[in-house]
This record gives structure tokens, sequence and C-alpha cells, in this order.
């Protein structure tokens, strides 16, 4: 009885193994007719090959191009999602902003770390970055210029100034000259430790939030630092969002701020190294990173080339 069983089971499992071995030839057998015939048809064909697929990315490239995602709450959500519903229900009920788009910029001493920039020559060199990128700088958008303070996020309703934090305001923005009055680093530092030196809110403001690698003497008095750090904020407008929830204008600006930044640091800094912290510089500087590293790779092939064909 148990030899019956066990004969069984041992013809089941060889027309098993029968049956697959047929399945693996056939389709082995398939996809090598398969291969040769489209090899064969390429060979024969190469200009209809070289078109069909020109003409198959091409198609891809328009989709790419219509159909880009670049919001991040709907990148990876669905749109009909319920959390994107409940979104654009809030946006429909405000006219004005429900938030500010803030950058920052960081500034270090040029290729050499742990330096004291808290100087004259650090302080006039900030100023000139901010004249560059904040002071002068426009963007068109609908056939007409916006500057910062048109796109700024106010201090308040009643106060149009815009909000911003940086050491340059304790030379107010060099507005009166004070930047370019400055005679010695001590006067630098005395204005920074200035009882007086306040925020855009009138309150004392926080060192620590416009100064890195902070040094204090024994009086607790600041006598260096190795970093700077300013902030703006631009004002999101829903009106100009839509419903693509991607204000034009700010994205606009963005990419201006971060351009005209890496333009100051490639062409113009002398002193400084600047950095810049927000969305748009994070895929502008990996772009210019990218393509940096690229160009050198091809520099190295035709140079590689080069010599080959010199030997």
């Amino acid at each position: 009885m148990v030899r019956t069983k066990c004969s069984w089971l041992m013809r089941a499992i060889n027309l098993i193994n029968g049956v697959l071995q047929w399945v693996a030839t056939t389709i082995d057998d398939g996809l090598t007719r398969s291969f040769h015939f489209l090899g064969g048809a390429i060979a024969d064909r190469p200009w209809l090959t070289i078109i069909a697929s020109t003409l198959c990315a091409a198609g891809c490239l328009v989709g790419f191009i219509a159909f880009e995602e670049d919001t991040s709450d709907t990148l990876f959500t669905p749109k009909n999602a319920q959390s994107i519903k409940d979104a654009r229900y809030i946006s429909s009920l405000y006219s004005g902003s429900l938030r500010n788009i803030e950058v920052q910029f960081f500034a270090a001493r040029l290729n050499n770390e742990g330096q004291n920039i808290l100087t004259v020559e650090g302080i006039k060199e900030m100023q000139r970055l901010w004249d560059k990128v904040v002071v002068d700088s426009r963007v068109s958008w609908k056939g007409k210029e916006y500057s910062y303070t048109d796109v700024c996020t106010p201090i308040s309703n009643i106060n149009d100034d815009c909000r911003v934090r940086s050491v340059l305001q304790a030379f107010n923005f060099n507005r009166n000259k004070e930047v370019d009055n400055l005679g010695s680093d001590q006067e630098v530092l005395d204005a920074i430790n200035d009882p007086n030196f306040t925020d855009v809110f009138q309150r004392p403001m926080r060192m620590e939030a416009i100064l890195g690698g902070i040094t204090r003497g024994d009086n607790g008095r600041i006598t260096a630092a190795e970093a700077f750090a300013s902030n703006i904020n631009l004002e999101y407008s829903l009106e100009r969002a839509g419903d693509d929830r991607s204000d034009p204008l700010i994205d606009k600006w963005e990419e201006e701020v971060v351009d005209l930044t890496l333009e100051f640091e490639d062409k113009d800094a002398e002193f400084l190294q600047v950095y810049v912290s927000n969305s748009a510089a994070a895929s502008r500087c990996a772009c210019r990173d990218l393509c940096s590293a690229q160009g050198k790779d091809l520099q190295h092939l035709c140079r590689g080339r080069a010599a080959s064909r010199g030997k």
C-alpha cells in the first residue's frame, strides 16, 4: 500500500516536471524567434527603426512637459485625496495669504573656515550681496516688474516694512551710509553689542539667529563670529496661485534670488562664501553641481580621445 502511494507520487512529480520543462522550452523558443525576427527587421529597416524611436521619445517628451507636477502636496498624493480637497476648501475661504516663503542666506569666510568675519570687510561684502540680491533685483511677471518690497511679507497690517532678519540691521542696511562709513572692526563689534540693537518687532535681537560660531569675551560681549545668517520672507498669494496652489510670481522670485546669489559667489565674492537655503536653492544648486560634474567628465573624455588619436 505504501509502495503504491509512493509510485503514484513519483508519477505526479514527473508529470509536473515534464509540463514545466515544456512550458520553459516553449517560452524560450518563442523569445528566441521573436528577438531573431526583431533583430532582422531592425537590420533590414534601420531608418524606420530610428524614426519610430524618435517619435516615441517625442511623445514621451510631450507628456513630460505637459503633465509635470511640481507642487509638493500633490506630487506624491492623489489629486482626489481627501487631504487635498480639504486644503483647497480652506484656501477658498481666504483671499489673502496663509503662509510666507522664507529664504535664508548663510555666509562664511571664503576658503578659510573658522575665521572671524565680523569685520569691516565682512560687513561690507554682506551689504554688497544684500544690495545685489534683495535691493536691486527685479522679476518680470505678466508684463510688470516686481521688486522685493512688492512681494515681501510685511511686519503687520499697519506696517508695510518687510519682515527680515540680518546682521545688517545693526547698520540700518546702509540707508544712512553706516556701512560705507565703517572705519574699524571695533565699530562693527560696538554696533553688534549695542543694547539697542533690535529686530523688526523692536525686540532685542537674538544673536544666535544672525551669527554663527560666536566667540564671547569674559564680559559676555561678542568678539568674533564665523558666519552670518540673513532671512527674507516672500508673501505667498492664494489669488495668484489659483488651483495649482503654487504662486508663480514667488516661484520666479525664489529662482531669481538663488541665481543672483550663485552669480555673486562666482563673480563678485572676494571675502565671503555664500549659501542659500530653500527648495529652489536645493534644486538649482544640485543642477549647477551636476552640470559642472558632467562638464568635467566631458572634458576628460575629450582629452582622452585627443590623446588616443595622437598616439
